[in-house]
């Protein structure tokens, strides 16, 4: 068999195969085998009917069916094999009525036949990657002691009436339309006075005013208003009770704070910071290293070049979909309630899902090939470490996961999976 490959786009290959007369003749032998195997030939026990006596009594059509079956069966997985091919689908090979097979005569063909793609990578060794800073500052620590001051904050009602900063304010919201019918929506809310973020400013105009005074404010929300899908694109009026109001009182920090907040865990001040210093810096290691793992993945990407085929692309795009909307069912939001708060429609949503699809395809099959251009395999070793790591990331004994595992064959193959992948971007960043 000689083989002659053309490239064509989508990683898809034209193979033009020249069979041997004797390679063809194969193929009606098998057939006549099978045939006089069968029995039902008169004067002929079952197996021992010759090739001719078969040519008289059956159809040479039905004979060059068969035999055109037996060719390809035994040729193509030889040619896979040859030719170092993975195919991705079945290949579409030409009608018989196209093909001029005869016994005792050469045959040449050509198909179609749409391969796993061969990425192109400039470079995965040696990348100049500049790794993040993990240095944990004073600052750093002030900031998150601050915090730890702020979540032990109590909020207190007032005696006095006037809206001050850093106040908590409750207040009756009513939000009337252009054409003031029946309320938009009416309720109550309480308000951070100082906060800035709210849309419209609320607290800024509730600022210097009193319990029990209204103000009003007329705005118009964007059209991609994200926040009530009711309010999108309306010009309101929105009437603004003031119920009450409480002050937020921080407490100072002190040993016996820490001690209270803590439940005893922690006896200082001195004791808190050191803490906060010794997390924080397992932290920023940590975001460090996976930024710079990032960095590498962003550089491979960016590297590499890879014709993904159709087919390939489609599933991975459907599958990508599929997971969207489990997303949602686990948040308890329906496609279509989604679609509806962020203003986009299932097409958009298709069409984002197929970008991520092809990004991940072209990265995956470039860490495929560094693997197998580097013979990178995984020990026991390795699955035994990512099973350790797993566990204390999601705070769960590494006992109970491994026995979970037992039961779970299809789980240890993902954590399989899981320890090749970084393994292999170990061996980038390294």
């Amino acid at each position: 068999m000689e083989v002659h490959t053309s490239k064509l786009p989508g990683s898809r290959l034209e193979l033009k195969l020249q069979l041997s007369a004797q390679e063809v003749d194969g193929a009606y032998s098998k057939v006549f085998d099978e045939l006089s195997a069968q029995g039902g030939i008169p004067g002929f026990r079952p197996g021992r009917a010759p090739a001719k006596i078969i040519r008289r009594r059956v159809d040479e059509k039905m004979l060059q069916e068969m035999a055109w079956v037996r060719l390809l069966e035994d040729q193509y997985p030889k040619l896979l094999e040859n030719e170092g091919l993975e195919p991705l689908e079945d290949p579409q090979f030409p009608e018989l009525d196209d093909v001029p097979l005869a016994e005792g005569t050469p045959l040449e063909f050509s198909f179609t036949l749409t391969v796993r793609p061969q990425p192109q990578i400039r470079q995965y060794k040696g990348l100049e990657l500049i790794k993040p800073s993990a240095e944990v500052t004073e600052q750093d620590v002030d900031n998150y002691v601050r915090q730890f001051v702020e979540n032990a904050a109590e909020e207190v009602e007032v005696e006095r009436d006037l809206v001050a900063d850093g106040d908590i304010v409750n207040v009756g919201l009513k939000v009337i339309g252009e054409s003031d019918d029946e309320p938009l929506s009416e309720d109550e809310q309480e308000f951070f006075i100082g906060k800035g973020t709210y849309d419209p400013p609320i607290d800024q105009e509730l600022l210097g005013k009193r319990v029990g005074e209204t103000i009003t404010i007329e705005h118009q929300y964007p059209d991609d208003y994200a926040g009530d899908a009711e309010l999108a694109g309306k010009q309101v009026t929105i009437h603004a009770t003031i119920a009450g109001l409480k002050e937020r009182r921080v407490p100072e920090l002190t040993d016996e704070l820490v001690k209270q907040q803590t439940d005893g865990d922690m006896e200082s001040v001195e004791e808190l910071r050191e803490s906060v210093r010794q997390n924080l810096a397992q932290q920023f290691a940590q975001q460090a290293e996976q930024e710079l793992e990032q960095n590498a993945l962003a550089a491979i990407l960016s590297g590499t070049e890879v014709d993904l085929p159709e087919t390939l692309v489609e599933g991975a795009a459907a599958e990508s979909f599929e997971r969207f909307q489990d997303d949602l069912q686990r948040e308890n939001l329906s496609l279509e309630a989604f679609m509806d708060i962020a203003q986009v429609d299932e097409s958009t949503i298709r069409q984002n899902e197929r970008s991520r699809a092809e990004t991940m395809l072209k990265l995956n099959l470039a860490l495929g090939e560094i693997r197998r251009l580097e013979e990178i395999e995984i020990s026991d070793e390795d699955l035994d470490a990512e099973i350790a790591h797993f566990a204390e990331s999601t705070g769960q004994e590494e006992s109970f996961v491994r026995n979970f595992l037992e039961l779970q064959e299809d789980a240890v193959e993902q954590f399989r999976e899981r320890a090749l992948r970084n393994k292999i971007i170990k061996f980038i960043v390294e």
